[in-house]
């Protein structure tokens, strides 16, 4: 949150993905029930992808991607900074932040890489990365903004911040907002084959198809749409299903093809 300074949604993966940014909005929003105003974010292929286009489109009034090289506009930057040099620096599992940096708070204890280069016993896990890393952004939200004349930190924690003072433009979501926050209609129009609908949502194929009423597979609708074009409007965050439409009329509810015939054998057994 640009305003309190508090993070208030990530995400932790391999590469940046537009599922790894989904996953962060949508931890913010199922957490806070916030509703963002406007949303800032830098050009990288994840965020300008059209599937987290969609989204952001959706869930805030504005939303606009920061100029490139111009890292004082970037509100971010300037928070996971103070992040990094105040909180995981002190981590012994600290890696150190981008590889140009000439900062010492930013960069690894080369003594310590060098240890753990000998011992790799001592290296975290993943999962204890990740545990150590929600430690520190629960510290990180529990402090103040100033400092006393001891240094430490005081006053209002930026989480309390963040989740007090309400903005005359922050919408409080309820139960049934959340349910269709993450639901857009994507950009393109998507053609059923014989194979059904195929989409790519975060670099991941996805295959939906109409079943029949007697479950056993898309023969009727195949028949009757085959090679015609539709808009697909589906939940980003939880992609098992989608709705077609065309020209904004719904005709159909497609299903994930794999999963929905591991539950039709699931059925079947029973």
């Amino acid at each position: 949150d640009a305003h309190a300074g508090a993070i208030i949604g990530y995400s932790v993966a391999f590469a940046e993905t537009a599922g790894m940014v989904t996953e962060a909005l949508k931890i913010a929003i199922d957490t806070h029930k916030n509703k963002p105003y406007q949303l800032q974010y830098d050009n990288s292929s994840a965020n300008i992808s059209s599937a987290v286009q969609a989204l952001m489109s959706n869930m805030s009034r504005v939303h606009f991607a920061c100029e490139p090289y111009k890292g004082q506009g970037k509100y971010v930057e300037g928070i996971i900074g103070h992040f990094q040099q105040r909180v995981l620096r002190n981590r012994e599992d600290f890696k150190g932040g981008n590889i140009t940096t000439r900062r010492q708070n930013s960069k690894a204890n080369p003594e310590l890489l060098a240890e753990l280069q000998k011992n790799p016993d001592r290296l975290f896990t993943q999962v204890e990365i990740i545990k150590e890393f929600e430690y520190a952004i629960s510290e990180w939200n529990a402090r103040g903004e100033k400092r006393d004349s001891f240094g430490r930190w005081v006053g209002e924690s930026k989480i309390h911040r963040y989740e007090t003072i309400q903005h005359e433009k922050r919408a409080k979501l309820n139960y049934f907002d959340m349910l269709s926050m993450f639901v857009t209609t994507l950009k393109k129009t998507y053609k059923y084959t014989t194979r059904g609908i195929e989409i790519e949502i975060s670099k991941k194929d996805y295959t939906f198809i109409v079943p029949d009423a007697d479950n056993v597979g898309d023969f009727m609708f195949s028949n009757e749409h085959l090679g015609e074009k539709f808009e697909v409007r589906i939940d980003m965050a939880n992609p098992i299903m989608c709705t077609l439409l065309q020209k904004g009329v719904v005709v159909a509810h497609a299903y994930e093809k794999e999963r929905y015939r591991s539950e039709e054998r699931r059925v079947g057994k029973e």
